[in-house]
């Protein structure tokens, strides 16, 4: 899998789990967007390449911005979960916290990679020119 195949993955899995927390269906959300519920599955399981406009109406229709659904990330929402019902000594929190802080900057870095690759097409599509 490429890099930005994997960023794309990761952004449609990301908008999965927060319209699911939004108790919202793929149909209401294919429907708002007005596409078809099989082209909607495929950006959330990044199938399907996803413009900066798309990607801001779909975070309207969640109740998110696209800066929000970038930020999220459900694994470390757990970890931190775990981490405060977890009866560990101050070291290992802190450690702990570590780690958290390291993974989070590993998925920013990437993260950013990806939208200066979105702005970089949207800049250069024919539209822009």
């Amino acid at each position: 899998m490429k890099f930005n195949e994997l960023n794309t993955t990761r952004f449609g899995s990301k908008i999965r789990r927060l319209r699911e927390l939004q108790n919202l269906t793929q149909d209401y959300v294919a429907q708002k967007l007005e596409m078809s519920t099989t082209g909607y599955g495929k950006i959330e399981r990044g199938e399907s390449d996803l413009s900066l406009y798309k990607m801001g109406k779909i975070a309207e229709i969640i109740g998110f911005t696209i800066e929000e659904i970038i930020q999220f990330d459900d694994d470390i929402l757990l970890s931190k979960v775990q981490l405060n019902q977890t009866d560990l000594t101050q070291q290992d929190k802190i450690s702990h916290q570590i780690t958290l802080l390291k993974q989070m900057a590993n998925l920013l870095r990437e993260e950013n990679a990806f939208l200066k690759k979105i702005i970089l097409n949207w800049q250069n599509s024919p539209s822009n020119t």
